[in-house]
């Protein structure tokens, strides 16, 4: 509501991007209202990892600061796997829930054109959360947008998400 904004500025906090790294910012104004006015918008953007997928502020390789940042950007619910960051560089973390243990897991990095380009057999995950680190600097990938493919050999689980990676 800015109909008492004596300053002019408006700050929203913890942002996120979904899943093919879009933030999308939606203005609304009142149908009393007879214009709506959007002078400057200011993105400022902290990313809170390194060229090699480490977060700063941490030490490097962490698992329980992984899977802190995995955890705060889930809810206790959480039943879809998910890959941060995103866009992301040449380290990729994803955190897949099981809800029973016992099934083969897989992962593969595939291109838009179907191509795989990555696979990383994980063997039998445990029930719960589990984080997975992918280390992709030795393969040549450009800028663009890849699939991550997750499966189980079961087929209980079989998830794609979107990744950018810059």
């Amino acid at each position: 509501n800015t109909a008492y904004n004596y300053q002019n500025t408006v700050q929203i906090n913890n942002v996120s991007p979904d899943q093919d790294g879009r933030i999308v910012v939606k203005m609304f104004y009142k149908s009393s209202s007879r214009f709506g006015v959007l002078g400057a918008m200011v993105i400022q953007a902290y990313d809170d990892y390194d060229d090699n997928g480490q977060l700063k502020a941490t030490q490097p390789g962490s698992p329980y600061m992984y899977l802190k940042m995995a955890n705060s950007i889930l809810n206790a619910d959480q039943q879809e796997a998910v890959a941060y960051p995103n866009p992301f560089h040449s380290v990729i973390h994803v955190g897949i829930p099981v809800q029973k243990s016992g099934d083969d897991y897989q992962i593969r990095l595939l291109d838009m054109g179907g191509q795989v380009i990555f696979t990383q057999r994980l063997g039998t995950l445990p029930s719960g959360w589990n984080d997975i680190r992918l280390d992709l600097s030795r393969q040549q990938l450009s800028d663009g947008m890849y699939l991550l493919n997750i499966q189980s050999h079961s087929g209980q689980h079989d998830q794609t998400l979107k990744l950018i990676r810059r």
